[in-house]
């Protein structure tokens, strides 16, 4: 057995024996994350008993389902985006169809809560579009199923608020001075790209990137740090040459983010940090998802070197340490299921074909 295998059975271990120390029923930092590291281990091994434990956990999440939060790290928006990537990826087989309309209905009404009560940031309203994406995403239904029709209306709502809570775009563009999978930037602009492709308001998402493109063109030497280029360039990643109207913009963050220096981001990220969220697995990540879309050799090559950079740092002393010191060292953001995530689909990038 080598010592990759080693470090993973250390670490399948340590998550299977935790797992009832978790508290957090969420997808970033709970048993949600959990639940879909051992149904990608199960669908890898075909052990029957991971896939028992991946979905054991789900069994407990919705039975505790009316304790969950409904931020998306830890609530029911992220709750339900796992459990629909679970059933896109026929990684289970469920009935789900009733569990999905109560969630419709809960995340719409704090949603408009928010607005109400103006307590609508940014974030939640990422959180929240995200989930509706994931659910019209689905390739089940048709596009003018019913459920599809009601959560892109939520959606064009969801557009209204960007709209209106990105007129400030020189807050929004600022960069943060260290790598974190959390900055908003990036996610927001791959968020309206994915809904311009499906044609969702795309006249009102083209208004707000546009506007946000403005402002990029306006700075200089930026990003200035190279994993934050990388980041950007992965949210324009799917927009094609054929999007006319948003030339602009993939024109724009080509340029700014045309030279990623592998070198650079090493001494960028924090030392011996492997996780999703500032440390090696985000970035490995970001290289597979990339190459999925565009098949190129140097993504490839990039995200078999940061997963084995990975995998290096996971099997040394310090990977003791990070579970010791760490409050969340077991989740998909922030711990220990996150990268093991990164180990099991890197173990089948030969595999994959460009979408």
């Amino acid at each position: 057995m080598n010592k990759n295998t080693l470090y993973k059975l250390q670490l399948t271990t340590i998550l299977y024996n935790k797992a009832n120390e978790i508290t957090d029923l969420g997808l970033m930092n709970g048993k949600m994350g959990l639940s879909i590291f051992f149904s990608h281990l199960a669908q890898e091994t075909n052990n029957e008993e991971y896939q028992n434990f991946a979905e054991e956990l789900l069994e407990e999440i919705c039975g505790a389902i009316n304790l969950a939060s409904f931020d998306f790290e830890s609530g029911i928006p992220g709750i339900g985006w796992g459990l629909e990537y679970l059933l896109q990826n026929n990684l289970i087989k469920v009935d789900a169809e009733d569990v999905f309309k109560e969630f419709d209905v809960m995340v719409l009404e704090y949603l408009l809560l928010d607005i109400n009560l103006k307590t609508n940031t940014l974030d939640k309203l990422i959180g929240y579009g995200v989930y509706f994406l994931k659910r019209i995403q689905n390739k089940k239904y048709a596009s003018n199923n019913e459920d599809v029709v009601k959560n892109k209306q939520n959606l064009i709502c969801i557009i209204d608020e960007l709209d209106k809570s990105t007129k400030n775009t020189f807050e929004l563009v600022n960069e943060p001075l260290s790598w974190n999978l959390r900055w908003s930037l990036p996610i927001l602009i791959w968020f309206l790209s994915e809904l311009y492709l499906l044609d969702v308001f795309s006249v009102k998402v083209e208004k707000i990137l546009k506007r946000i493109t403005e402002e990029i063109n306006t700075r200089t030497d930026y990003p200035k740090l190279h994993c934050n280029r990388l980041f950007l360039k992965w949210s324009v990643s799917k927009l094609s040459q054929d999007c006319t109207n948003l030339i602009t913009l993939k024109n724009t963050l080509d340029e700014v983010v045309n030279y990623i220096d592998r070198e650079k981001i090493k001494i960028e990220l924090p030392q011996n940090d492997f996780t999703f969220q500032m440390g090696t697995s985000g970035i490995a990540w970001i290289y597979i998802e990339l190459y999925k879309i565009k098949d190129i050799d140097i993504y490839k090559e990039e995200a078999n070197y940061w997963s084995t950079v990975t995998s290096k740092i996971a099997d040394t002393s310090e990977f003791i340490d990070f579970i010791e010191t760490k409050k969340k060292p077991y989740g998909l953001l922030t711990g220990l299921a996150g990268v093991g995530f990164i180990t099991l689909i890197d173990r089948g990038i030969t595999k994959l074909q460009p979408k």
